[in-house]
C-alpha cells in the first residue's frame, strides 16, 4: 500500500491495515467487495492524495468464509507508515 496521506501537515506514503466483513457468492467477489468498502472509507475519500506516477495500490492478505452470526462490524483503518 502507498497511499498519499497528510500526517501533521506533511504529506507521506502510508498503508493500512482493516478488517471487511462482506457477504458475497465468491472469494473473488468478496476481494472486488472489500476493496470498494475501503476505497469508499472517509479516511481515505477525502484525504488521499493521487500521485499519477504511483497509484495507490491495495493487497488483500487474506479471505476468510465465515458465518453471518460470525460477523461483526467493520474496523476503522490502522495506518503505518511506508518507507
Amino acid at each position: 500500500m502507498n497511499f498519499l496521506l497528510p500526517l501533521d501537515s506533511v504529506v507521506r506514503k502510508l498503508g493500512f491495515y482493516t478488517t471487511r466483513f462482506i457477504t458475497s457468492a465468491n472469494p473473488e467477489e468478496a476481494k472486488v467487495l472489500a476493496i470498494e468498502s475501503v476505497l469508499t472509507h472517509p479516511d481515505l475519500l477525502n484525504s488521499v492524495v493521487i500521485d499519477q506516477q504511483t497509484p495507490p495500490i491495495i493487497d488483500i492478505e487474506e479471505v476468510d468464509e465465515i458465518s453471518l452470526s460470525d460477523a461483526s462490524a467493520d474496523t476503522g483503518l490502522a495506518f503505518y507508515v511506508d518507507e
